[in-house]
C-alpha cells in the first residue's frame, strides 16, 4: 500500500502528464515551493501564514507565475482569497475543475 507521500508524486506525476499533454506551459517549483499556510492561517497562526505565503509569492513571481493549479481545495483557498491580499494575486484553479474539463472536452 502506497503511503500519502507516494499517492501526492504519483498523482503529480499523472497530472503532470495531463497538463503537458494539453501542451500547457506548466513548472514545479519542487523544494523552493514551501507550504500554502493555510493550515497556519486556519489554526490562527497569522504572522506563520504570512512568512509562508511571503516566501511562495517570492519564488510564483521570480519564476513569472500568472496561473497555479491547486491539488487540494484547502491550497485553492489559500492562494484564491488570501495571497491576493499579499501581493500574490494570480488566477487559480484547482485539480478538479481542470480534470473536469479535461473529461468535457474528451
Amino acid at each position: 500500500m502506497l503511503n500519502h507521500f507516494e499517492i501526492v508524486l504519483t498523482f503529480s506525476a499523472k497530472f503532470i502528464y495531463l497538463i503537458v499533454e494539453r501542451q500547457e506551459e506548466k513548472g514545479i517549483l519542487g523544494d523552493r515551493e514551501v507550504s500554502d499556510g493555510n493550515e497556519a492561517n486556519a489554526t490562527g497562526e497569522s504572522e506563520l501564514f504570512r512568512l509562508l505565503a511571503a516566501e511562495n509569492i517570492e519564488h510564483f513571481n521570480q519564476q513569472n507565475v500568472t496561473k497555479i493549479t491547486a491539488l487540494s481545495p484547502h491550497d485553492f483557498n489559500a492562494l484564491k482569497y488570501d495571497y491576493p491580499a499579499l501581493g500574490g494575486a494570480y488566477q487559480v484553479k484547482e485539480i478538479s475543475e481542470i480534470v473536469n474539463e479535461r473529461l468535457k472536452a474528451k
